[in-house]
């Protein structure tokens, strides 16, 4: 896979296939280039079953060639599970910040991970680290999170089980780390880094994307919230001078919005009034018609991306549909706004005003007062 001619091929590939084929030309059979070409598979299968069948694919790996690689893996405490989990949530991300926001292929990755879920459950404990997660993630009060060495949580009477694929930490921690790892920061390079500045946050996009959508369909959803409530704020809150970084930024905002706005919706302001959280809800309330009003914004500025504008108005269509109420009030209370208000065209200063009354002066019996008429009922 490392000849010239194979080179050649693999350029004119997808970016995630070609990534898999130079992986294998580095690693070898490597359990996580083991489990790329799993997926590989399973997001090239036609079949209906290939999420399914991946799942299945993916677990017998770890029991029928992963264990052997070691002998002594078999002993470790965890038998090595936390580090194939590792393995194989490296892998779904690496292929997630490749595969495009908008390509089905990222539903059947999510797909696999919901099919794994469904395997009967089996437990471990956690061979090195875990997570500890504290405080709710509604407002500008994010997820606090410390990484511990096993060691010191087992002196400490932490140390627990997990069940493999559904309840465990490694998922999360690898998630974490590449949103920290991958985040594009304020572009300072010259023009010869811009486009790989523009590459990164390409990748970003599908990676938030991925996580969006993992979101959407109950994964994690608990740690997770964290980003949407970052992401959200830094697309449609804040400016930036470079075009790339502000595309990047409102599209990373608005496919939360549409890939994971349900959650959302439900997570941070359904699911807390109905257990009395006003207090907690009352920051989404607020935020919904701020960013509903950004986004409109910048559809009718038109000088981003034709993409991000399209993700735009469908973003704001969608945060309407989601909480139709929040708007319902805001239209209210500009008609009444309006009703209260006269129209500077009525004060008795108006340019309007004092032609009306020389006009009056002239032709007394020309015509109603309709601006006094309008400015009684204004009042």
């Amino acid at each position: 896979m490392s000849s010239d001619g194979s080179s050649s091929q693999s350029t004119t590939k997808k970016p995630w296939l070609a990534f898999i084929d130079n992986e294998f030309d580095i690693e070898g059979y490597s359990t996580r280039v083991e489990l790329l070409i799993i997926l590989r598979d399973t997001l090239l299968s036609i079949d209906e079953a290939a999420a399914k069948d991946g799942a299945h694919r993916i677990d017998s790996y770890y029991s029928d060639t992963f264990l052997s690689f070691d002998p002594l893996v078999k002993f470790a405490e965890d038998k090595g599970m936390a580090g194939f989990l590792n393995e194989l949530w490296d892998a779904v991300f690496d292929l997630a910040e490749l595969l495009p926001f908008d390509d089905p292929k990222q539903d059947r990755l999510v797909a696999v991970i919901l099919e794994l879920r469904k395997l009967p459950p089996k437990s471990f404990k956690s061979g090195k680290y875990v997570i500890l997660l504290s405080s709710v993630c509604y407002s500008a009060t994010y997820t606090a999170f410390w990484i511990l060495p096993i060691s010191l949580l087992t002196w400490a009477g932490l140390q627990s089980n997990y069940l493999v694929y559904i309840d465990e930490p490694i998922f999360f921690m690898v998630q974490e780390d590449r949103w920290n790892g991958s985040f594009p920061h304020d572009f300072k390079g010259g023009p010869a880094a811009l486009a790989e500045f523009r590459q990164r946050c390409i990748e970003w996009v599908n990676h938030q994307a991925f996580t969006a959508r993992c979101i959407e369909a109950g994964i994690d959803t608990g740690v997770l919230c964290k980003h949407p409530s970052h992401e959200i704020v830094n697309g449609l809150e804040k400016e930036y001078p470079l075009r790339v970084e502000r595309d990047c930024k409102v599209m990373v905002a608005a496919q939360y919005i549409l890939l994971a706005g349900r959650a959302l919706h439900e997570t941070f302001i359904t699911r807390e009034l109905s257990m009395g959280g006003e207090e907690a809800a009352r920051w989404c309330l607020e935020k919904w018609p701020l960013w509903a009003e950004r986004l409109k914004a910048i559809e009718e500025k038109g000088d981003c991306d034709p993409k991000v504008i399209a993700a735009v108005v469908e973003a704001r269509r969608r945060l309407i549909a989601l909480h139709p109420d929040v708007f319902l009030d805001s239209v209210a209370k500009l008609t009444r706004k309006r009703l209260t208000v006269p129209h500077p065209d009525l004060s008795p200063g108006s340019a309007t005003k004092r032609a009306r009354k020389r006009l009056n002066a002239l032709h007394p019996n020309l015509a109603p007062d309709f601006c006094g008429e309008t400015e009684r009922h204004y009042r």
